[in-house]
């Protein structure tokens, strides 16, 4: 699936109050079940409809040969750029047949944005 058709999946709604900064959680797991995916953001404009998050990520994992880092930075890359969020994380977390796990967290902000009284109440990761 390219890039136009992937994003086309991620359908927005206005934000009720752009004035407060709040968080939002998604949480979805790949088609296959073996890669856990959180998506945390704090919206600008528009949040994104939480219908649309399970048929974007059976878009993004639709080519099975990428690696969990090309994932993780699709994921942030399309979410930030189609809902411009003020403040977005996502951590994908694989578990391997052998036992050990592989985590990528990705984290990213608009450049004037800053409230440290919500960030710092988050969840270390």
């Amino acid at each position: 699936m390219d890039l136009v058709q992937r994003r086309g999946l991620l359908k927005t709604d206005p934000n009720p109050n752009k004035n407060v900064d709040y968080l939002i959680t998604l949480k979805a797991a790949s088609p296959d079940g073996s890669i856990q995916i959180e998506l945390r953001y704090i919206p600008d404009r528009v949040i994104l409809r939480t219908s649309s998050f399970s048929n974007y990520i059976s878009g993004l994992f639709e080519d099975t040969n990428q690696t969990l880092e090309h994932y993780s930075l699709t994921l942030c890359e399309d979410i930030h750029d189609e809902l411009i969020t003020r403040w977005i994380n996502t951590n994908l977390d694989q578990r391997m047949k052998d036992g050990t796990e592989h985590c990528v967290n990705i984290e990213d902000r608009q450049p004037q944005w800053d409230n440290p009284q919500l960030l710092n109440r988050l969840k270390m990761i």
